[in-house]
């Protein structure tokens, strides 16, 4: 068996591409409204504290994206030109 070093691994190259992020950002809004469906309709305990749990840690990376694409105003200012 080979073994591997690091120069064989490359990184995940983090694409600041707006159509990406747009993408990931709706992927992320879509998971929370699951999983705050999910943390309602529980019926015991661990489930509810799962789907809370998931609920967080999608939320953490929804406003990561969010700042990516939109900086990290929490609103965006549209002039009147449009821009």
């Amino acid at each position: 068996m080979k073994k591997r070093s690091f120069s064989d691994t490359r990184p995940v190259s983090e694409s600041n591409n707006p159509r990406t992020l747009e993408s990931l950002l709706a992927r992320h809004y879509a998971a929370q409204k699951k999983y705050a469906r999910r943390y309602q309709e529980a019926d015991s305990p661990r489930e509810k504290e799962l789907a809370e749990l998931l609920y967080e840690e999608n939320r953490h990376a929804y406003l990561q994206a969010y700042r990516q694409l939109y900086g990290s105003n929490p609103f965006i200012e549209v002039t009147e030109d449009g821009r």
